[in-house]
């Protein structure tokens, strides 16, 4: 039986003898209107093509269907071979298998013996011969009606009632209504552990599709409360119910009574389906999904009967209840434990392509529109430490961004995205839309974010803390005991009940909030802050201030300190003088790097080398303690305070005057180009350091030393480029970036230029070629002309561009143009 929504129909196998063809014919075309309707699919051996075994199709074709009727007459009761078909259909019934066998009374016979004490309904009414009727058309009708009936009940009995499923498509993050679940779906990555080999250690394994998800009898899925465990199940539910033949139920936990029975499986049948529970549960391979799980003895009671009814169940719950009584339960030891990881960039960018598609933009959704899309989503999310990446903040940051735009710009549109997020979050815990309500929760988050700064200091915080800061807070505010408590709900409150954020964007929010308030009262910490932005802690909390505040004192202290940082070197120009030690290295580069692959799949591989990238990025010191002088503490302070200034020039621009942007890029600029000096070296110190390593370690290669060292300056010097262009890559004041690059005029100002210019635009246009153009006319350098090649091919493998560009731009890098059509994007 085929049962995906809308394309239901159920098979029927005619048992018949062939002295009794004239009745198949006749009943076939009584039933013609349920054949074009699509409900229905007959079979009989009439069907067999020659050189096929009777016997085996006929086996295979009465596995396969739903219901068996049989043309009783003499000749039927007669036939050794319709009466193995009798029993054969009877047995499936016996052994428990849902199907309907409907005897069609054709002409006088005893069929009533032939059934016995096997009462089931025959056809025409009464079991009234066919041929007995004085006009046969009357009787086919009666067929008809019989059949059609039964064919509805299945329909009923398998597919959802719409009104499930239309609760099931619900998204509760989203202003749309069009918009279901599976529009912006993307399948999360779930790793577990396997059976633990005997030999050697046991690495995670990844499930990465649903095919591979039901290979598994029973499964434990858990992750955090934002994760999307939710909406995997119900997810789960719609692609089971609507395209695939396996029955699946799925119970909300919160749901189920103290004393489960099995009457709590029917019941949730009848609330999802409108058929026979009976029929149903006869069914093979019925898949469970149960959701929130909790310590309550009474899910383990109903999980444990409902591994008699069930194939496979699939639990979803929230990891703390795991780790806090499930992770060595023996109860559940037949389970596998998952665990719904972060998205990764390829799933992250599937999931804003999807979101986007629904949008009203009238132009085609190009590969650049996504990418600078993405790029806005990831300043808030920032590498996962700030927001996890999980769908349910990817698309509300998406949605807020989309659909915000501040009238207070004491709070950016970025802030604004946070502000969203927290108080959906307390909205969902039971706190009131009202004014009051909710500054009264921010009130409690700002003066508790501060009190854990605070207490860190000492490096002690605990649930005692916490219970002394809420005493402490009483006696000083109005608050209701409900509203605390709704605080530290365990679905959707913001805050643990040792006191701790759920999440931490919540305290840097509401640290930063509450210091921007109070930035007079508590200038000393936020000035350390800025002398330390290095450390990990003091740049998160900065960002937030700045979210929060129009105070410029704060962005004039951040970037007085990055203009002092490493100000003993000069910034990076990348004249033929300071990359000359690149030759061999650039040499080395390919001239055509062209792929043969698809955009998409070129995609996919940039998006797994930054997967691999954040994994390992951001190797920083996180120590308080701090020796002013030290040149490494100088590094992390430029690289921080120009992620910072990113975030200022992307959500302040509106409210910044131009020479004031303007400023702020030139000091970004340059502060990355004197990082870029601190690994620039020449020749004699190659030479010089590769004698003493050699000297050092003489079972190296002098050569692979000089090499390697070339290697790790070129690398140093391309990252930090393409550092100061993410920082002030704004399409919006993309002309005071070309200003500053025409006043600077250097070769390294030409590239942060260029490579800003591809970054911003959506698909390579004339201005591109015309600015590549200059740029190779420019600069004869190797170094410059080879980079801005390799920069711009990167570009075209993973953007479609109208292909007369693409021709014209190969033209002028002298390198072979390979066409591939782009695909539509909507």
């Amino acid at each position: 039986m085929k049962t995906a929504r809308n394309t239901f129909h159920a098979n029927l196998f005619y048992s018949y003898s062939h002295r009794d063809a004239r009745y198949r014919e006749n009943m076939e075309s009584a039933l013609a209107q349920l054949r074009r309707d699509g409900l229905l699919v007959e079979w009989s051996d009439l069907n067999i093509l020659p050189g096929r075994s009777i016997s085996n199709e006929i086996k295979k074709k009465m596995d396969e269907a739903d219901i068996f009727v049989f043309l009783l007459s003499p000749d039927f009761i007669n036939s050794s071979e319709c009466m193995k078909e009798w029993k054969h259909a009877k047995q499936f019934s016996t052994d428990g298998k849902m199907i309907f066998r409907i005897p069609i009374i054709l002409r006088d016979c005893s069929w009533q013996d032939l059934l016995g004490e096997d009462d089931v309904k025959a056809l025409p009414d009464d079991g009234m011969p066919v041929a007995n009727f004085d006009s046969e058309d009357t009787a086919w009708l009666q067929v008809y009606e019989g059949i059609k009936a039964v064919v509805n009940q299945l329909k009923k009995t398998y597919l959802p009632k719409p009104e499930f499923i239309e609760e099931m498509e619900k998204t509760d993050f989203l202003s749309q209504q069009h918009i279901k679940l599976q529009d912006i779906f993307v399948f999360p990555t779930l790793s577990y552990y396997p059976p633990q080999a005997q030999d050697g250690p046991v690495e995670r394994e990844i499930i990465e599709n649903q095919t591979e998800l039901l290979t598994k009898k029973y499964v434990l899925i858990h992750g955090e409360e934002t994760c999307g465990k939710t909406a995997f199940g119900r997810h789960l539910f719609l692609s089971l119910a609507n395209d695939s033949s396996s029955p699946v139920l799925h119970i909300d936990l919160k749901e189920v009574p103290r004393r489960p029975k099995e009457n709590v499986f029917s019941d949730a049948y009848y609330r999802q389906f409108s058929g026979d529970y009976s029929l149903w549960k006869q069914q093979e391979d019925k898949i469970l999904i149960l959701d929130n799980l909790s310590s309550s003895s009474n899910h383990i009671a109903l999980i444990e009967l409902a591994k008699g009814l069930f194939e496979k169940i699939i639990i979803t719950l929230s990891s703390d209840t795991y780790y806090s009584f499930y992770k060595d339960d023996s109860r559940l030891a037949d389970f596998h434990d998952m665990k719904i990881q972060p998205l990764n960039q390829r799933q992250q960018e599937a999931i804003i392509r999807k979101r986007l598609s629904l949008s009203d933009r009238q132009e085609p959704l190009t590969h650049g529109f996504v990418d600078q899309t993405e790029a806005h989503i990831n300043s808030i999310i920032i590498s996962n430490k700030i927001v996890p990446r999980y769908p349910f903040f990817v698309l509300s940051i998406l949605q807020t961004y989309e659909g915000f735009m501040p009238e207070d710009m004491s709070i950016t549109a970025y802030g604004h995205c946070y502000y969203i997020l927290i108080v959906a979050s307390l909205v969902k815990s039971g706190i009131s839309r009202k004014d009051n309500e909710i500054d009264t929760c921010l009130n409690v988050a700002e003066k508790l974010a501060f009190e854990i700064y605070q207490k860190h200091k000492q490096q002690t915080w605990n649930k005692s803390d916490f219970d002394e800061f809420k005493e402490e807070y009483k006696a000083e505010y109005f608050i209701k005991e409900s509203i605390l408590n709704r605080l530290q709900k365990e679905d959707y409150g913001i805050i643990n009940n040792d006191g701790s954020f759920k999440a931490q964007f919540m305290y840097y929010y509401f640290l930063g909030r509450y210091l921007s308030k109070e930035a007079k009262n508590n200038k000393a910490i936020i000035e350390q802050m800025c002398e330390q932005s290095h450390v990990s802690s003091n740049y998160l909390t900065l960002l937030f201030i700045i979210h929060h505040t129009n105070d410029n004192e704060i962005i004039d202290d951040i970037l007085l300190r990055t203009l002092c940082a490493l100000d003993y070197y000069n910034p990076a120009r990348l004249d033929p003088d300071e990359t000359s030690s690149f030759k061999a290295i650039v040499d080395a580069l390919p001239e055509n790097i062209l792929s043969d692959r698809s955009v998409e799949e070129e995609r996919q591989k940039e998006r797994d080398n930054l997967d691999f990238n954040e994994d390992t990025d951001d190797a920083e010191d996180d120590s308080e303690e701090t020796i002013d002088e030290n040149p490494v503490n100088d590094i992390y302070r430029i690289l921080k305070n120009n992620e910072i200034m990113g975030q200022i020039l992307q959500n302040k621009y509106g409210s910044l005057a131009k020479t004031r942007i303007k400023e702020v890029i030139e000091i970004v600029a340059d502060s990355g180009l004197r990082l870029v000096s601190v690994g620039l070296v020449d020749e004699d110190w190659i030479t010089d350091e590769g004698h003493y390593l050699h000297k050092k370690y003489p079972d190296l290669d002098l050569e692979q030393i000089r090499r390697f060292i070339q290697y790790f300056s070129f690398l140093w010097t391309m990252t930090n480029i393409e550092k100061i262009v993410k920082a002030v890559n704004v399409p919006e004041i993309r002309e005071v970036v070309d200003e500053v690059v025409q006043e600077q005029s250097t070769p390294a100002y030409d590239l942060i230029g260029y490579f800003n210019h591809l970054d911003s635009v959506e698909e390579l246009n004339n201005g591109v070629r015309q600015e590549l153009n200059t740029l190779l006319r420019k600069h004869r350098d190797f170094f410059l002309r080879r980079v801005l090649s390799i920069r711009t091919q990167h570009y075209m493998n993973t953007h479609d561009s109208p292909a007369p560009i693409e021709q014209s731009v190969c033209s002028l890098l002298k390198i072979r143009y390979s066409y591939k059509p782009p695909k539509d994007r909507n």
